[in-house]
């Protein structure tokens, strides 16, 4: 069962903030990058306005309890420049860590700093 409030998260250079409406324009960027899909089992967004399924299927699985999908921005800053989460929920003990990130910040330690 997902929580009353979607939880949001905050690292040393990272928020992890729901995706909205407003994060359209950014994930349609990240989802176009040929690079950033090239193992995914999707087809890239045609304009912008199709990004609206991804973020409608990323709530709706997170209201199902089959997942959680947020949105990583740079800390203080509203634009989200990949995302992070986990998938497939298997009765809460099993799960897929997903993450993309916009070409421009990889190599930067992200995703693999801990």
């Amino acid at each position: 069962m997902p929580l009353d409030t979607f939880p949001i998260l905050h690292s040393e250079r990272l928020d992890f903030v729901e995706i909205k409406q407003i994060h359209r324009p950014d994930l349609f960027k990240l989802l176009s990058d040929e690079m950033v899909v090239k193992y995914y089992n999707l087809k890239s967004p045609g304009c912008e306005e199709d990004t609206q399924k991804y973020i409608d299927w990323f709530n709706e699985r997170y209201i199902n309890s089959l997942g959680i999908r947020w949105g990583l921005a740079l800390k203080g800053t509203p634009n989200i420049i990949g995302t992070i989460g986990f998938s497939n929920f298997n009765n809460l003990q099993h799960a897929h860590i997903v993450y993309d990130l916009m070409t421009v910040h990889w190599n930067n330690g992200y995703i693999t700093r801990h």
